[in-house]
């Protein structure tokens, strides 16, 4: 491992925040240049101790806005590099180290190493999609994910679970964000690879289920909800908005509520940079009055509203992945050929394939089945109404019975006792029971 790693690594996790500012853009232009070299290549120890300083610089920033933007920019290091296989050395080093460190997270820091987690996925994935999906980056990619988050067996000391279930939450969503419904079928089956192999031979049955659910049974809803929508899109064809045409949020002006015109070439610079500012969710670039980094004592909640209302602005309509439900249901059935198979591992093969063969007949794979009761007889409606009124009808009757219901007189109770209780034996046993009971004296000690 060179010098330059360790320095870097001891840099980004300073407490200070310029310095640790600093040294991500330096390492930025550090990767540019060293990448483009021929003779002095990356090598894994060194990309570990990277992500190591790394990972404590995201620790440090304590801010939702700088949280944000130090997840973008620590993501965007993946565009810095300019071989392909030093990028899968440096995302498969993000994978190992996050898999490692997630248990070890404080619930006041989570979110933000879960925020890291998706965002780097996101620009990965946009790796991928700059080279045109390209088979042999897609499998490449695919590997270095089965050698931590994507492996077939799970160990919990080398990628927790948590990780993996959280990686699994986001897989389908980044990639039909990222994918926008040009990801071509085959490598769209392609991404789903790994998960066949953690159907048929993961040990853990948590995994097995996060992959069932959060995977395929996922993928079966939306195809469903396409089939569903497609279905009706005849019905909802002719509108019920025809006579007023539909106006952009973005049309709209910020402070008359009125439509604007469009934008010229002449209008004020400054007035597109405070448009663009507040379509993004910033604020103006001026301090405010307070601590020595411009953020005022209460400017927390500040930041988080930004926050969540940057999360409102950035939420939009995700196009569906083209799956062929067909291809995945031929390759779960041949997984179900696999000689010694789990229980477990073959219980689940099973409950996809079905799913997707009831999809396929035009059947709601996720509805309640039916109860049956047992019964031959056929009840219409007023049969059943009827029914319905006399046992509410009994209800009634048996709660008067039960109300009207009188305990026998206390005499007679006692009388009914003394007549049952009978002693064998004569008048002279009677008294000997009746005699107090009185012990023996002890003897005195001398």
């Amino acid at each position: 491992m060179s010098s330059e790693e360790l320095r870097f690594a001891q840099h980004l996790a300073s407490n200070d925040r310029k310095t640790r500012d600093k040294t991500l853009v330096r390492l930025r232009k550090w990767i540019h240049l060293r990448s483009q070299k021929e003779t002095d290549e990356f090598n894994k120890d060194g990309m570990i101790k990277l992500w190591k300083g790394l990972f404590y610089s995201m620790w440090m920033a304590d801010k939702p806005l700088i949280q944000e933007e130090l997840a973008d920019s620590i993501s965007s290091l993946i565009h810095a590099f300019s071989k392909p296989s030093q990028i899968y050395v440096f995302v498969g080093c993000f994978f190992k180290i996050m898999g490692e460190k997630h248990d070890h997270i404080d619930k006041f820091r989570i979110d933000k190493f879960l925020m890291l987690t998706r965002r780097f996925f996101r620009e990965s994935l946009k790796y991928l999609k700059n080279r045109d999906w390209q088979h042999k980056h897609v499998q490449k990619y695919l590997e270095t994910l089965r050698e931590s988050v994507l492996a077939r067996r799970h160990d919990a000391s080398q990628v927790a679970l948590g990780f993996k279930l959280h990686f699994f939450d986001i897989f389908l969503e980044e990639m039909a964000r990222i994918g926008e419904g040009e990801l071509p079928r085959k490598r769209a089956h392609n991404f789903l690879e790994p998960f066949y192999e953690i159907l048929a031979y993961c040990n853990s049955p948590m995994v097995v289920e996060g992959v069932r659910d959060k995977i395929f049974h996922e993928l079966i809803k939306l195809s469903f909800g396409a089939r569903t929508e497609g279905d009706s899109e005849g019905e909802d064809a002719e509108g019920f908005f025809d006579d007023e045409p539909e106006v952009d949020d973005e049309a709209l002006d910020s402070d008359t509520g009125e439509v604007a015109g469009p934008v010229s070439e002449d209008e004020d610079e400054d007035k597109l940079a405070k448009r663009r500012r507040s379509d993004e969710g910033f604020i103006a670039d001026e301090p405010v009055a307070g601590d020595a980094d411009g953020a005022s004592e209460d400017d927390g909640d500040l930041e988080e509203q930004l926050i969540r209302e940057r999360e409102d602005a950035a939420e939009v309509i995700l196009l569906p992945i083209d799956f062929d439900l067909s291809a995945i249901k031929e390759s779960l059935m041949e997984f179900l050929k696999v000689p010694s198979l789990k229980g477990l591992n073959k219980r689940t093969l099973h409950n996809i394939v079905k799913k997707i063969i009831d999809l396929e007949n035009g059947v709601n794979p996720f509805a309640a089945p039916e109860e049956d009761s047992g019964s031959d007889l056929e009840l219409d409606e007023n049969e059943l109404r009827l029914a319905a009124k006399r046992l509410k009808l009994l209800e009634k009757k048996y709660a008067d019975e039960a109300e009207n219901f009188l305990l026998p007189d206390k005499e007679e109770q006692e009388e009914d006792d003394v007549d049952d209780f009978e002693i064998d034996g004569g008048e002279d046993d009677l008294e000997e029971l009746e005699k107090p009971i009185v012990g023996k004296k002890r003897k005195s000690r001398k």
